[in-house]
């Protein structure tokens, strides 16, 4: 059920928000939000792991580790500014329906991650290199983060709650995340 939920999340978003955010919606289901924390914890993991193949299983296994750690941080860690932000701007939408918002979003970037894998190891083959490696990342990265962000206006539109700000936390999240990624050695390729 929770594999179901989280492919419904992907290819409907919005439709997806709406119907399971809101007071409205019922119980919470901890599958649900567990599902969409894992495909993202999976898919940045999976990417941190790939990225750092030619160093090892070892590293491999460290840098995959740390990229989804430092994504889960970042989100967490920026998670209040969202509902306070949003608060400020005069959103009514509760607590519960901005974290299944920001949950779609990011697990949405991690499957996004995931699915670039192929491409880092297309282009690792290609140009073989740390330079590559980090120019390749670069771009996947800057990719999905334009991708997430439409992702994440769609539901806050259909959720009929965007405000400009709530585009502020996606910056936040970004800068956060970049940070962590940095500090955690994630673009030590060089």
């Amino acid at each position: 059920m929770s594999l179901s939920l989280v492919l419904q999340a992907l290819r409907e978003p919005a439709r997806f928000t709406v119907a399971h955010g809101g007071p409205s919606a019922g119980p919470d289901d901890p599958r649900l939000f567990g599902a969409l924390s894992a495909a993202a914890a999976v898919g940045m993991a999976a990417f941190g792991a790939a990225l750092h193949a030619s160093a090892g299983a070892t590293e491999m296994v460290v840098h995959g580790a740390g990229a989804a750690g430092a994504a889960g941080v970042a989100w967490a860690a920026t998670l209040p500014a969202l509902y306070v932000v949003g608060t400020l701007t005069g959103s009514r939408l509760d607590a519960r329906t901005l974290v299944l918002a920001s949950l779609v979003t990011v697990s949405f970037g991690g499957l996004a991650m995931l699915a670039s894998v192929p491409v880092l190891w297309f282009f690792e083959l290609a140009l073989p290199g740390p330079e590559a490696r980090l120019v390749v990342s670069a771009l996947s990265f800057a990719g999905v983060g334009l991708c997430m962000a439409d992702v994440f206006v769609r539901v806050m539109r259909g959720l009929g709650g965007l405000r400009l700000l709530h585009l502020a936390w996606l910056a936040l999240l970004g800068a956060v995340g970049l940070e962590l990624f940095v500090v955690t050695g994630l673009f030590d390729l060089i």
